[in-house]
């Protein structure tokens, strides 16, 4: 079985969902619900459901949502062995507020605990990702533990997730390292060093094909640019291009980047090309946001081999 180590946050995600058009500044009715979250853990159970075996290092404090996440992580076979287990901290937490359509009005990521991975941590937990044969990062980690994660895997299939555009820059220093990367625009923006209003000013697949080629150019070896709505851009020596979402309804857009991180993680293991691996993505984050959940319970190898046979590709020259 395919083995991967996910290098990331997992955490305990509170959804606000409104019953009508979301007002600001008021109370809004609605309803709520508590699922286990977090970037890497998302990463890893989509990863798990696909058939791969995982492994995740992450950091868990000792409050009463830490038993959650690690009763979750047991039931879908998620190792946990390498993970921190801090005492007196609160485990990580993601509030979001959801509008009646599903779309996201905002949220808070309140994950100091991750703050607290020190190098030395690291040190200490790397055999998961020695015997890996694809790792993954995500940027919820310091500076210094991303630069050494780095350093000790660059020649082997490096996989990161920005998480978001104020922690994507924790990368810009190591970008040649990554095999892969898997960014929304904004994040995109951030590790080119583009302005953003200047870019966001322009087509969304113009400033998303400007960031891309800045990032290949500086080593990263394929380059896979999350639009939203408008799909997923792609860039590597193959070419570049975009593959639109499927015909889905939107129910949730909680964890859709993270269904189309494990989506082209798991295509990499079939030696699939540049194009292929982003129609499976955007298949993973279609069917992600047609659920309530964060992470789909209908995923499989089979559906998504299916559900990617229905994903539009345009190339740009």
């Amino acid at each position: 079985m395919p083995n991967v180590a996910v290098y990331g946050a997992a955490c305990i995600d509170i959804h606000a969902v409104c019953f009508g058009k979301y007002v600001p500044g008021d109370s809004n009715p609605g309803s709520s619900y508590i699922s286990t979250g977090g970037v890497g853990r998302n990463i890893a159970e989509n990863c798990v459901r696909l058939g791969l075996h995982v492994d995740l290092v992450t950091v868990i404090g000792d409050d009463e949502h830490s038993s959650i996440i690690v009763g979750d992580c047991a039931k879908l076979g998620i190792g946990l062995e390498q993970s921190l287990f801090l005492k007196n901290a609160a485990t990580p937490r993601y509030i979001c507020t959801l509008d009646c359509d599903g779309s996201l009005v905002g949220a808070v990521a309140a994950m100091e605990a991750l703050d607290r991975f020190s190098v030395a941590d690291f040190e200490k937990r790397t055999s998961a990702g020695d015997k890996a044969d694809i790792i993954v990062l995500d940027a919820g980690f310091p500076e210094a533990v991303i630069s050494a994660a780095c350093k000790r895997w660059s020649t082997k299939t490096l996989f990161f997730d920005p998480v978001s555009a104020a922690k994507a820059g924790k990368a810009r220093s190591s970008l040649s390292a990554f095999s892969i990367i898997k960014p929304n625009l904004c994040e995109a923006l951030s590790l080119a060093g583009l302005e953003q209003d200047a870019a966001l000013s322009e087509p969304l697949h113009t400033a998303a094909k400007r960031s891309a080629e800045i990032l290949y150019e500086r080593g990263v070896g394929e380059v896979f640019v999350s639009l939203g709505r408008a799909g997923l851009l792609y860039y590597s020596e193959s070419g570049c291009g975009i593959v639109r979402p499927l015909d889905m309804p939107l129910v949730n857009v909680s964890g859709a980047g993270d269904a189309a991180s494990a989506g082209i993680v798991w295509a990499s293991f079939s030696n699939c090309d540049t194009v292929q691996k982003a129609r499976y993505a955007i298949a993973s984050a279609s069917l992600c946001v047609s659920s309530e959940y964060t992470v789909s319970k209908k995923l499989s190898q089979t559906y998504l081999e299916e559900l990617a046979k229905e994903a539009e590709h345009e190339v740009i020259s």
